[in-house]
């Protein structure tokens, strides 16, 4: 027992943040951004980035990764970011409202189809998934690059 090393609180939440942060694309992983925002109403974006095969493969996974990270650093000091399923699908909420000025800044440096809804207590897996299929749709009908 003598080796046992005891945390206070604020270093506790610090490990915790750590666990749940993904490094490579500098923003939260699914489960720990979807526990921050849960039980808060707001706004929510989804985001899909385009071309992503595409950009994988000119760019290298490192080189693209990192351009990622760098196109949503700014946003994330008001926002709450973090991937969904893959790394070309990204989460941005805020009690609120969405900054859209933020969202299009982000957009000047990497291209991406977005959709924004309004998120109630409990419902937000809900409205992520309703989105999701919107910006799918968007997609299929040649509608890339646009933040509705």
């Amino acid at each position: 027992m003598k080796n046992l090393k005891l945390y206070n609180k604020k270093d506790l939440i610090s490990i915790i943040k750590k666990m749940g942060y993904d490094d490579r694309f500098g923003m939260y992983q699914r489960d720990y951004g979807i526990r921050l925002v849960a039980g808060l109403a707001g706004q929510v974006a989804f985001v899909d980035i385009d071309d992503f095969k595409a950009l994988n493969t000119k760019c290298g996974y490192e080189q693209a990764d990192r351009k990622i990270k760098q196109a949503f650093r700014d946003i994330q000091k008001t926002h709450i970011v973090f991937r969904f399923f893959s790394g070309d699908e990204i989460i941005i909420f805020k009690q609120g409202g969405i900054d859209r000025k933020a969202l299009a800044d982000c957009q000047k440096r990497i291209k991406f189809t977005a959709c924004i809804g309004t998120v109630g207590t409990g419902t937000l897996l809900q409205v992520i998934n309703k989105l999701s299929a919107t910006v799918l749709r968007l997609k299929k009908t040649g509608r890339k690059g646009e933040i509705i």
